[in-house]
């Protein structure tokens, strides 16, 4: 979850230290309820009350996977309450047998809470009865089979396809993750067939999620690929090809620089040390409202991630700090070194890949020629 939806949730409680976030589109969420239940003359309490167990059981479902994770030493920065489910954000990338039973954790939650509802369920002689009953300790016991039976879907970035990956890569089955994205890309596209067949717009947007989220990782298992022996120092943007201010530097003088170059942050030097970055878009911003005697510094971030040029490029990216900054400054025991920029990273990994490629095709050609 990125800083601006994190600024929609609040904090409703912690367990073993993990913040569990309600964001507040789930408001939405119960006054569309509450509203249908009205214009059907319904009880509206109910269901309500339903609906917030049925929260209730997703945020242990999400906690299933957290607690799995903390007991690999993996934390999980929070849990997030949406009107379509909950968003555990796990920091770091699992190794196989630790994802396996991280991505299990979940839907056995929803198993063992099903099992202890059928405990105050009437089950009738007939299975259409079963279906129509609509007490709530009958549908909440469905709803928790019906996330088993979802979630195990092999199919990214579902629990399923989080096995499936799993239990490839501990087959050492090459290319895991690209070959689980196919499947996952595959079952949407029936998915979605389905959803306009049958006319149902829910299905179709999981649909499309599920599709990209699959994209999403196939491309990053190809830059994890690609940053294989590279190390921060061969990705960043070296300070003497940067464009940086003095701490001196007012955003009058700053912002006609910033127009003319497409250099997204700019560092902030005094006497050779770095004293934070500012965003290209900020300044622009700052440099149509603020007074012209304002300094760079008092819009500048203070406290930028850093990391030093040794760095693998292949840990950074299965970090989740990746997601939370959009720059790096690289520093070491010499000083400022340069900056890393998160949205170039990507294209320098695909550049360097397709030159090696070139280079090691060149190679073939030579060594067939003299053969």
């Amino acid at each position: 979850m990125n800083q601006e939806h994190r600024s929609y949730s609040f904090q409703l409680i912690s367990v073993r230290g993990i913040p569990i976030r309600v964001h507040l589109s789930l408001f939405l969420l119960l006054a569309w309820v509450v509203f249908e239940e009205l214009a059907d003359k319904g009880d509206p309490v109910w269901e309500v009350l339903f609906v917030l167990l049925l929260l209730a059981c997703v945020v242990l479902h999400e906690l299933g996977h957290a607690l799995m994770a903390q007991s690999f030493g993996i934390k999980t920065r929070d849990i997030v309450l949406y009107p379509f489910g909950g968003i555990a954000t796990i920091m770091a990338e699992a190794k196989p047998l630790a994802e396996l039973l991280i991505a299990i954790a979940g839907p056995l939650v929803n198993v063992v809470i099903a099992l202890a509802l059928a405990f105050f369920v009437d089950f009738p002689d007939s299975a259409d009865e079963m279906l129509t009953r609509n007490d709530i300790p009958t549908r909440l016991m469905f709803a928790n089979i019906v996330l088993v039976v979802f979630n195990m879907i092999p199919a990214l970035p579902m629990d399923g396809g989080r096995v499936l990956r799993a239990v490839l890569a501990l087959a050492r089955v090459p290319h895991a993750t690209s070959i689980s994205a196919r499947i996952s890309q595959a079952l949407s596209l029936l998915m979605g067939a389905y959803a306009l067949y049958s006319y149902n717009p829910i299905l179709l947007i999981i649909a499309v999620l599920v599709f990209s989220q699959a994209s999403r990782e196939r491309l990053g298992e190809k830059a994890r690929r690609l940053a294989t022996g590279l190390s921060v120092r061969d990705a960043m943007t070296d300070s003497k090809h940067l464009i940086s201010f003095s701490h001196a530097t007012t955003i009058a003088s700053a912002f006609p620089v910033a127009i003319k170059t497409l250099q997204p942050y700019f560092a902030v030097i005094h006497s050779g040390q770095i004293l934070g970055v500012v965003e290209r878009e900020k300044l622009l911003e700052a440099g149509a409202t603020a007074a012209d005697e304002d300094y760079v510094g008092a819009i500048m971030d203070r406290s930028p991630y850093a990391l030093t040029p040794n760095t693998a490029l292949s840990d950074l990216l299965t970090s989740e700090v990746l997601r939370q900054h959009g720059v790096f400054v690289v520093a070491d025991e010499y000083g400022f070194q340069g900056l890393l920029f998160r949205e170039r990273l990507l294209e320098f990994l695909l550049l360097n890949g397709m030159r090696n490629e070139h280079k090691q095709l060149l190679l073939e050609l030579r060594d067939s020629e003299i053969q």
